[in-house]
């Protein structure tokens, strides 16, 4: 036993002791998540110019992003239609976050009435 131990602790400092080269990136990047719900849960307005504007913001950025769609955004066409005219450069993806519609749709029961 004391034979094994002896191998570990050498190799453990063999490894943590030999020079070794360390590489960076050339450049560092930030990419904005943007995450899109459904309009019940939206705090300004239901107007889905409020999307339309920070769309158009982040378009004139020139900055890549990624937009994570809510279930509750997918069944309203209106912001499946803004979503749809993003350029190529912009990344999109689930947001999954258990919503009464979720819910309803999958057929999970869930108490709302006790609360989050």
């Amino acid at each position: 036993m004391a034979k094994i131990n002896r191998f570990f602790v050498i190799l453990l400092v063999f490894l943590f002791l030999s020079p070794c080269q360390i590489g960076a990136a050339d450049q560092n990047i930030v990419t904005p998540v943007y995450i899109v719900r459904g309009r019940e849960y939206w705090r300004q307005t239901k107007d889905i110019a409020e999307l339309t504007k920070m769309i158009t913001a982040v378009e004139e950025s020139s900055l890549n992003s990624t937009w994570l769609i809510q279930f509750d955004a997918l069944q309203d066409q209106q912001i499946v239609d803004q979503l749809k005219n993003l350029s190529n450069r912009h990344e999109l993806g689930l947001y999954i976050e258990v919503t009464r519609k979720l819910a309803d749709k999958s057929f999970v029961y869930y108490d709302w009435t006790t609360g989050h």
